[in-house]
């Protein structure tokens, strides 16, 4: 039923003039419509501009360290998808909490985009005669021009690589080493032997034995070291990787796995162990 604003008359909702007056109807009934949507806009509006409101003074009074872990988990998502462009953008938001990180991650974009404009094609330079024997274990020293050699004739070499001359040639090698590692400084090497299985780890180049590892039954098929040679991590055709402690001689831990090769982090802190189906596990220090 529809009232009539003139005489108070109730009328029908489908007719569109009072039964008493003549009054219009329809236009009455249009202008409340009206008013009701005009309120009904102001209520939404208002209720969106609360919204952005609270959740601007949520944001604004956020924990610093929450903010940053927000951060750091979108630029780390930027750098796997290669958005060097929004990477960038998010190091300028992180900037003025943390300077010095923000202008780490600009120039690690600059050197990406850098890169992925680079084509890099490795040309051969020069070939030098080293050793009379096969050449079994390889490592760049720090300056990146010394390199340090190791040949199944039982000697080691370290000499330049631009220009091939030797520098000091060390015949302290175990005989027939099948692998050679050193650590980065190449003071310290560790070779594996097929013969007997046995690691041997030598102070380079006075050649002095630090150690000899024995425990595996079957030859070496990986070998790896840490930055300071405390600890060695070897897999072996015997389905085992092991750990061992270099000053001690002894082995301090075992994983009953058959593994194809092993590494361990120049800090001693994890290890990689690969597998023939293609997988590498992860192992970390609790």
């Amino acid at each position: 039923m529809i009232q009539c604003p003139a005489c108070s008359t109730e009328n029908p909702d489908n007719v569109e003039m009072c039964t008493s007056c003549g009054e219009l109807l329809q236009d009455r009934v249009a202008r409340e419509s009206s008013a009701l949507r005009r309120q009904t806009f102001v209520i939404v509006g208002s209720l969106a501009v609360a919204v952005v409101a609270v959740a601007w003074v949520l944001f604004a009074y956020l924990p610093k360290e929450q903010k940053l872990n927000g951060l750091n988990v979108e630029i780390r998502q930027a750098f796997t998808e290669r958005r060097w462009g929004h990477a960038d953008s998010l190091a300028t938001v992180l900037h003025p909490y943390e300077p010095s990180v923000a202008n780490r991650i600009r120039l690690h974009v600059e050197t990406a985009r850098s890169l992925a404009q680079r084509t890099f094609d490795f040309v051969p330079l020069r070939t030098f005669s080293i050793h009379d024997s096969p050449v079994i274990g390889m490592s760049f020293l720090p300056d990146s021009l010394g390199v340090i050699s190791v040949s199944g004739d039982s000697t080691a070499a370290i000499w330049n690589a631009k220009t091939g001359v030797v520098r000091d040639r060390k015949s302290g090698v175990p005989p027939t080493p099948a692998h050679a590692v050193f650590t980065h400084d190449g003071k310290i090497m560790a070779t594996a032997e097929n013969s007997d299985h046995r690691i041997t780890v030598l102070r380079f180049p006075r050649g002095k034995r630090l150690a000899e590892l024995r425990g595996h039954r079957r030859e070496v098929k990986s070998l790896s070291i840490t930055q300071r040679g405390t600890f060695v991590v070897s897999a072996g055709s015997d389905s085992t990787v092991r750990v061992w402690h270099v000053p001690s001689q002894s082995e301090v831990q075992r994983f009953d796995v058959a593994a194809v090769s092993a590494a361990i982090s120049p800090d001693g802190r994890f290890i990689l162990i690969g597998d023939e189906h293609g997988r590498v596990t992860t192992w970390g220090v609790r």
